[in-house]
């Protein structure tokens, strides 16, 4: 990294989690957040990512599910984007092929986007589109067998094509659901969340309400309920609503069983999806009973107790080939 012998200048802790740690020519920023993605400016920052930006606008780097407004293809992805007045250089260490979309030298007439290899060769050249300032194109990290190391963006005298224009509609799904305490015994309170992920082409209204609805074991009604929240949710943004409200309170009072408990976002509709079929998520409870007391005040379920049993694990030493991994942990005190 460029900054590595830079001295730190200054650490401001951000809301939702996040840090800016200001070096000599470069902001850092982290996302502590494993759950909630983190916007700044035109970009999405995944959970857990980072993000670093030289002051001069010409490194941009980080872990991104947006980037420049653009969503991403699956999963996280590694972007180093290295600008000067000649270039544009875009590299993507890790994550899959993707439509990207880049800024371009407002000086640039047109933009010529070229593969290249690990030795610095061009591999060929790629179609791209132009909107306004924008310029898109698909980073493949391979073609016709050939490895791509990166992709350089050049001034040329022909503009291109105008890019095709995508209705900017979001698309909302229910990616997980959380419980506390992660390991209920009966009379427990637990509390219900889901970390909605916006995959559609554009963000939500800037007044939408986002609410989540709990169901359990199948009921329809829902038996809690994160009320709406006007947030800001753009293309490839995660966020987790906790319940906060429900027919008899907030909290569920755990009971026997192993439950399924179902998160449904924007039940009502009231934002208009691309798809509004499949906005709901399933997830089995861990088996709950009346637990024991592991230490004063403190239960898991009995199932639980034995942490170790039925755990992958290596087996060592001498006695290894007789009892192999198997039987070395299967809950009997004498095995």
């Amino acid at each position: 990294a460029n900054y590595a012998d830079q001295l730190v200048t200054g650490f401001t802790q951000l809301p939702a989690n996040v840090t800016c740690t200001t070096f000599e020519t470069y902001k850092a920023y982290a996302n502590w957040d494993q759950q909630n993605s983190f916007t700044h400016s035109e970009h999405v920052v995944a959970p857990g990512g980072v993000l670093v930006r030289a002051d001069d606008g010409s490194v941009t780097a980080g872990v991104f599910t947006n980037y420049n407004g653009q969503i991403l293809g699956d999963g996280d992805h590694y972007l180093i984007e290295v600008r000067s007045v000649e270039a544009i250089k875009v590299l993507q260490p890790l994550g899959a092929d993707t439509l990207l979309t880049v800024k371009k030298n407002p000086a640039w007439p047109g933009v010529a986007v070229t593969a290249y290899d690990f030795a610095d060769q061009p591999v060929t050249e790629v179609e791209a589109t132009a909107k306004d300032e924008m310029v898109s194109f698909e980073y493949c990290g391979n073609y016709r067998g050939h490895d791509i190391a990166y992709y350089c963006l050049t001034k040329s005298a022909e503009p291109n094509p105008e890019a095709y224009p995508i209705p900017q509609i979001p698309e909302l799904i229910v990616t997980d659901i959380h419980w506390q305490p992660e390991l209920p015994c009966t009379s427990d309170r637990v509390t219900f969340a889901a970390t909605i992920k916006n995959i559609g082409t554009g963000p939500i209204p800037e007044a939408a309400c986002l609410g989540v609805a709990f169901m359990l074991d199948g009921e329809f009604e829902p038996a809690f309920w994160a009320e709406p929240a006007s947030v800001s949710l753009p293309a490839g943004a995660t966020i987790t609503l906790q319940a906060n409200g429900g027919r008899q309170g907030a909290h569920w009072l755990a009971t026997e069983g192993t439950p399924v408990v179902q998160a449904w976002v924007d039940k009502t509709n009231e934002i208009l999806e691309i798809n509004e079929g499949n906005n709901m998520f399933s997830k089995n409870m861990p088996p709950i009973d009346e637990g024991i007391e592991i230490a004063p005040g403190v239960r898991v379920p009995k199932v639980a107790a034995n942490l170790a049993l039925n755990q992958p694990i290596t087996s060592s030493g001498a006695t290894a080939p007789a009892y192999g991994e198997q039987m070395a942990v299967d809950g009997f005190i004498n095995t």
